[in-house]
């Protein structure tokens, strides 16, 4: 029976990521779905108890066992810190002409945030920001931005994958005196196809470089990473000893992509975003209060909120 089949494939596919992690490129796209298609072994879980088959029984518990270590902190709303003096941070990726520029400005006001990071806008999305913070940084050639109610001390642009390639905007900005790493980043996507070493899956090595930037004191990086939370360039992250606001403090799927609902790369209406692939991360010294997703504005990712706060601020 078919949910035979299922519990065979989940066994397979546990054993081989944990021999092997994401060296098999079928592991690592398998992966990057992961937290949908691991959901129906709750429900055969407890068909197999109604069944009394106890085997399958144990198998489906160890399932659903592991999927609530993994995402049951994203999908129980669990009790948030107070908010207090926080930052509010939102970043976008404005998917160059998809978003015109008079909703990215909206968006902004919107939200009210602090610090406001953005990928892939063009000079036309600059121009229609301008005046609205007092402080900003851009990379206008690779379309990164952050707008900033704070001074920024000092910014730079790194490169990840090619050094021909800045992927990453890099400032310092002084949060009432705390001086705080602040990055935005893009990273380049996965591609399914003849790439590089051959047919397969292949992940583009975005985090490393960045990661060697994360030093002492109190950071913040946010973007759209193109990746789930299984990839490596974000389970990288993790093991950099960041964390991931969404899981922190957020609630659900959060995914961000695809967002638009006409033209490419697109949902049917009424569907929501499948993919969680836009991120901020922070170091040990902030806290995260609260982290959601903001509405559609053209793009077909959808902002994310998060609402942080600073130690010693």
């Amino acid at each position: 029976m078919l949910s035979d089949i299922y519990l065979v494939l989940i066994s397979l596919y546990g054993y081989m990521r944990w021999q092997y992690g994401h060296d098999i490129w079928q592991i690592a796209l398998l992966s990057e779905g992961l937290i949908y298609w691991m959901l129906p072994v709750f429900l055969v879980f407890f068909v197999m108890l109604l069944l009394n088959a106890w085997i399958r029984v144990g198998i489906a518990l160890a399932g659903v066992a592991v999927y609530l270590i993994m995402f049951g902190p994203v999908l129980l709303d669990i009790p948030r810190l107070p908010a207090g003096n926080t930052v509010t941070v939102l970043t976008y990726n404005a998917g160059q002409s998809l978003t015109e520029p008079e909703a990215l400005r909206d968006l902004i006001e919107d939200t009210d945030a602090d610090l406001v990071g953005l990928q892939e806008i063009t000079p036309a999305h600059l121009q229609s920001v301008a005046g609205m913070y007092p402080h900003e940084a851009a990379y206008i050639e690779e379309g990164y931005a952050l707008l900033s109610r704070y001074p920024i001390v000092d910014a730079q642009n790194v490169p990840t994958f090619q050094e021909e390639d800045p992927s990453v905007l890099h400032t310092w900005i002084d949060l009432d005196g705390v001086l705080t790493s602040v990055m935005v980043v893009r990273f380049k996507a996965p591609r399914l196809g003849s790439y590089v070493t051959g047919y397969g899956y292949h992940i583009w090595p975005n985090s490393d470089r960045l990661l060697e930037r994360v030093g002492s004191g109190p950071t913040i990086i946010m973007g759209d990473l193109n990746a789930t939370d299984q990839n490596e360039n974000v389970t990288d992250f993790y093991a950099a000893g960041l964390t991931d606001a969404h899981r922190a403090g957020g609630w659900g799927f959060g995914a961000t992509f695809p967002a638009r609902t006409d033209g490419w790369r697109s949902v049917p209406r009424g569907v929501p975003p499948l993919l969680r692939i836009d991120y901020v991360f922070v170091s040990e010294e902030i806290d995260v209060v609260r982290t959601y997703t903001g509405k559609r504005a053209g793009s077909d990712h959808l902002p994310v909120i998060a609402r942080l706060k600073v130690a010693g601020e």
